[in-house]
């Protein structure tokens, strides 16, 4: 089955949910097999966008609102779009299956994850292999499955062989996969320095609006990490006294 390309987003043309139409379908919140990590250079331009330090207050806030958008667009598309793992025939997606309900290890913190991966791939074997032999789930699940057999124990022979079947068998497309998973997340993480950058000197431009200097407010907060340092320091001494006196 052949990828569709992901379109180029620009957040002045943010539409809700009921303006959706089939002309933009990067709007919309449904599955889709598409990569989105070749695209991010092309959404944020990074390279052309002003420096940080030579920005207005008008400038700053206009391109906060921009990126606030096109996180939400790009987080919500992400949490929808499916990644490939290729099974060369039913046996062997039987057989990844038999893996998740019998075998995969799991913990309080982590087992939503093994009830979500387990359901993508019922619901890929109900679909079947597409034609280009690829089954279809979902990022976070391909995650899943990925740590999954990266940190699987066991005991003995008889485990250790059917462990290296099973990843001789998907060890390889799943870290394609993952892989893919991963550069379409660096969207996220370019608009979450960039918006860090942007706040922090937001920040600034309020302070320097005071009539306060930048330089006095750091000044400040340093002194007040050694004061609470000190506070801490004397808080360990005073237990330590107390510790002897009881001895």
């Amino acid at each position: 089955m052949a990828k569709e390309e992901a379109k180029v987003v620009d957040a002045s043309e943010v539409k809700t949910a009921g303006e959706v139409t089939e002309t933009a379908p990067e709007y919309k919140i449904e599955r889709k097999k598409v990569l989105l990590g070749d695209d991010k250079e092309d959404i944020l331009n990074i390279e052309a966008r002003s420096d940080v330090k030579e920005m207005d207050k008008e400038a700053i806030l206009a391109e906060l609102k921009e990126l606030e958008a096109i996180a939400t667009q790009q987080t919500s598309q992400l949490a929808e779009t499916e990644y490939p793992i290729t099974i060369e025939n039913d046996g062997y997606l039987k057989e990844l299956l038999k893996f998740v309900e019998k075998d995969l290890p799991w913990q309080h913190r982590n087992a939503a994850l093994l009830v979500s991966l387990y359901s993508e791939l019922k619901n890929a074997k109900k679909e079947g292999i597409d034609t280009d032999g690829k089954i279809w789930i979902l990022g976070k699940d391909i995650a899943h499955l990925y740590n999954s057999l990266a940190q699987r124990a066991g005991t003995g022979f008889f485990e250790a062989r059917t462990h290296v079947r099973l990843v001789t068998i998907i060890g390889e497309t799943v870290s394609e996969s993952m892989k893919m998973v991963a550069d379409d997340n660096q969207i996220l993480r370019d608009i979450h320095t960039r918006l860090t950058e942007l706040d922090a000197r937001n920040q600034e431009l309020d302070i320097e609006a005071s009539g306060v200097k930048v330089e006095d407010v750091e000044k400040t907060k340093e002194a007040a990490k050694k004061i609470d340092e000190a506070e801490a320091k004397a808080g360990e001494i005073l237990k330590e006294a107390k510790d002897v006196k009881k001895d």
